[in-house]
This record gives structure tokens, C-alpha cells and sequence, in this order.
């Protein structure tokens, strides 16, 4: 059981790093941009760059020493050194790398991964969608620290509001993975009262964790069904008219995916 865990929890930050590495490939710029195409050549001018206190040469360093080159292997140690440089300069997508460095481990680096769910929760905080995944898996599993599902579900809700697709998708897979979970005010609350609350009053509680519990999911469900609808009502509209009349043609019978999440929450609390 421990071993599948581990391969799936490898699987998940595999996947969500595939989406991320073409961003960190286009980040390193081109061999025709320096004097020679030898990558000291590249290291010693971005260095100059980086001292002078610029954190996007720092992490274009990182970004260097972490791929594999034709003429210099990958070097982690390194590579993360400079990430770290740059993310305490405020670079958020540099405390991403940082995260995603320190999970993977190898080439020089010892795999760390109380510093990776450190780095990701800064990044995480900045808005990076890679990091709001891989912090919810990590909060999820209990890597690098202890199990924590309230906060996973949020940074897999935060995942979810993403703009981009594939963050929605990932982000509303974890929040189902994680599934209804209590809120700390209702906990506390329980703790505080414990047995001494009448039994109607215990169970006024949990019908209010259950009602919470059914808006999460049903919100899911919801937003998931109503964008797949949309998603259809496109192709067809492209099939039907194709360009711009396709677009329009979809416009007029795209449904409304707003959430309508915090009205049902309202309505657990005021029954």
C-alpha cells in the first residue's frame, strides 16, 4: 500500500511538472544571444547579470543548471541555489522551481521534501498553479510534513480557479480526491462544547458538516458538467459554422458556469 502511494504521488508531480517544463525551456535564452554558443559563455554573462541583482538572471542560471544541456549535464545543487537566490527577491516562479527542485531530488541534491512544500507555499501564496497542485498533493499524502486536508482543499480549490484548463481540471481532480472535509470554525466549536451538548445539538452539527459537505461536491459536479456542455456547444458550433461564426453560434447556448457555492454554504449555516 505505502509503495503504490509513493508511485502515485511520484505520477501526480510527474504529470503536473510535463505542464510546467516547457515554460522553464523557453525561460533560457537562445545561444545567439551571447558571444559564443559554449555554455560558461552563457553562465559568466548571466552571472554578471545576476550579480548586479537582477532575480530573472538568477533564475534563467537556475534554469540552466537544471536542464540537461548538449554540453553540460544537469547539476540540482546548483541549479536550486540560484532559484533560491531569485525567489528571495520576490521571483514567485523561481520558489516554484525551488519546490519542484527539492521534490525531485538526484543530480547532486538530496531530495528534501520539507523544503520543497517550504518553497511551495511561497510560490503558492504568489498564485503559481504548479505550486497550488503539487502543496495540495503534498498536504494531501503528508509529504514533507503533516497531513493537513483543509489546507490542501484550498490550495486545490485555488488550482481549480485557475484560468487555464488544465489547472481547473488537476485542481478539481484533487478536490475530489480529498472530498468533503469540515471547517475549523465547526470543529473548534464541536471540541469546545465536546459531550456536554445536548444530543440535538450534536446532531444540528453534523447535519451542517453533511450540508457543507454536499455543497463541495455538488459545486464539482456542477462546474465540471457545465464546462464539459460548453466544451461540446464549441466543437459543434465549429463543425456547424466553423471561425468566428462557430464561436458565436456556441456564445449563445454556452451556459453560465458562475458558482453558486458560497449561496449554499449560507443556506447550511442559516438552517
Amino acid at each position: 500500500m505505502i509503495l503504490s502511494r509513493a508511485k502515485a504521488n511520484r505520477a501526480n508531480f510527474g504529470a503536473i511538472a510535463c505542464v510546467f517544463a516547457l515554460l522553464t525551456i523557453l525561460a533560457v535564452p537562445s545561444s545567439q544571444a551571447f558571444a559564443d554558443d559554449s555554455f560558461e559563455s552563457r553562465v559568466d554573462a548571466l552571472k554578471a547579470q545576476a550579480d548586479a541583482g537582477d532575480p530573472g538572471s538568477e533564475f534563467v542560471l537556475g534554469s540552466l543548471f537544471r536542464q540537461t544541456l548538449p554540453d553540460h549535464p544537469p547539476d540540482f545543487r546548483i541549479a536550486v541555489e540560484w532559484f533560491e537566490k531569485a525567489a528571495k527577491r520576490g521571483n514567485a516562479m523561481a520558489a516554484e522551481m525551488a519546490g519542484m527542485t527539492y521534490q525531485a531530488g538526484g543530480f547532486g541534491l538530496e531530495r528534501n521534501l520539507e523544503k520543497a512544500r517550504l518553497w511551495y507555499r511561497k510560490a503558492a501564496n504568489a498564485g503559481r498553479p504548479v505550486a497550488q497542485l503539487n502543496l495540495g498533493y503534498m498536504e494531501y499524502h503528508g509529504e514533507g510534513g503533516l497531513t493537513d486536508l483543509q489546507d490542501a482543499q484550498k490550495w486545490a480549490k485555488a488550482a481549480a480557479d485557475q484560468p487555464d484548463k488544465v489547472y481547473r481540471r488537476m485542481g478539481l481532480e484533487l478536490l475530489q480526491k480529498i472530498g468533503p472535509v469540515s471547517s475549523p470554525a465547526l470543529e473548534q466549536s464541536s471540541e469546545t462544547t465536546n459531550l456536554a451538548s445536548p444530543p440535538s445539538a450534536r446532531k444540528m452539527r453534523v447535519s451542517r458538516l453533511q450540508c457543507r459537505a454536499g455543497c463541495y461536491t455538488d459545486d464539482i459536479e456542477s462546474k465540471r458538467s457545465c464546462e464539459s456542455t460548453n466544451g461540446m456547444n464549441s466543437i459543434a458550433g465549429e463543425m456547424m459554422f466553423g471561425g468566428l461564426m462557430g464561436a458565436l453560434a456556441a456564445g449563445t447556448v454556452s451556459k453560465d458556469c458562475s458558482s453558486n457555492l458560497q449561496s449554499c454554504l449560507a443556506s447550511c449555516s442559516a438552517n
